[in-house]
């Protein structure tokens, strides 16, 4: 299984096939796993890497909780610099959309393409005050 220490955390992740590197992001409750067909689809034509994101799926949880995707972001750009990737494909789904846009806004050189699927903030189903208060965070982080 491969993994990658980024400052204090093991980052997992899963990686095959030969190509330019596509960089998979899963959503929130999910992990790597739920890119396993799409990772036998693309494998053929790239190299696929689905992580596991920090507190989910064989990845060290943080020792704070992550309060905005600035921090997923900063992790990724983090284990990409372990793998020894310049530029990427990134595609993420849900929560994971939402830390590759956030990836792109902070490392806009560092992408290639960019795909999104079923963007969210990641916080739907909190209570409304809650939900103003992350966005809030996101926003003005």
């Amino acid at each position: 299984m491969p993994f990658v220490k980024v400052e204090d955390l093991s980052i997992h992740y899963e990686i095959e096939g030969n190509g330019e590197p596509l960089v998979l992001l899963h959503g929130m409750s999910n992990n790597s796993q739920s890119w396993k067909e799409q990772i036998q689809a693309l494998k053929e034509h790239y190299t696929v890497i689905a992580w596991d994101a920090p507190g989910y799926g064989k990845s060290s949880d943080p020792a704070e909780e992550f309060r905005n995707f600035k921090e997923f972001a900063r992790i990724l750009n983090g284990m990409l610099d372990e793998l020894k990737l310049e530029k990427i494909h990134l595609l993420g789904h849900s929560m994971g959309a939402a830390i590759a846009i956030e990836y792109c806004s902070l490392y806009p050189n560092r992408v290639n393409k960019l795909i999104l699927a079923d963007s969210t903030r990641g916080a739907v189903s909190y209570p409304r005050r809650e939900r103003d208060e992350i966005e809030e965070s996101i926003i003005f982080n």
